[in-house]
């Protein structure tokens, strides 16, 4: 990741928390763990090339479906986690997905480095993607 200006920090956590998405997902190779993942589409490619520009992370890739496709930016894992310790502070409406999120990954490295694995103590990764997917719920969402 690029060296973020406070400005830089601040855009980007703007942009996330109004047209991102913090969340996890299970891998589906039948290991007990979850990947976290941030990921921002658009009608139009300026905003996720800025984005691109600014952090110097992902890549624009365009996803087509019946009204023309969108254009989507996404980081995961080790990358996700730098991205949202830098804009986390900046954050406002997903701010405690930001916080799972880092605690997930965090969590992960330490269970990596010390056992050699992340399937360790999966429950704990499942009750964090209920939590997300709950945040993620437009109804709970706290404003």
């Amino acid at each position: 990741m690029k060296e973020l200006t406070e400005i830089d920090k601040a855009w980007s956590a703007a942009f996330i928390d109004g047209e991102g998405c913090i969340t996890c997902y299970k891998r589906s190779d039948n290991c007990d763990s979850c990947v976290g993942v941030v990921y921002a589409s658009q009608s139009k490619s300026a905003m996720i090339d800025k984005l691109i520009q600014v952090t110097g992370l992902g890549n624009c890739l365009i996803k087509k479906d019946k009204y023309g496709g969108c254009f989507c930016w996404q980081v995961k894992s080790l990358k996700a986690l730098d991205f949202l310790t830098a804009i986390e502070p900046y954050l406002i409406l997903k701010k405690e997905q930001a916080n799972l999120i880092i605690k997930l990954i965090r969590t992960q490295n330490l269970l990596r480095q010390s056992v050699g694995t992340v399937n360790c103590g999966g429950i704990w990764q499942f009750e964090i993607y209920n939590k997300i997917r709950r945040l993620n719920k437009t109804r709970e969402r706290q404003t």
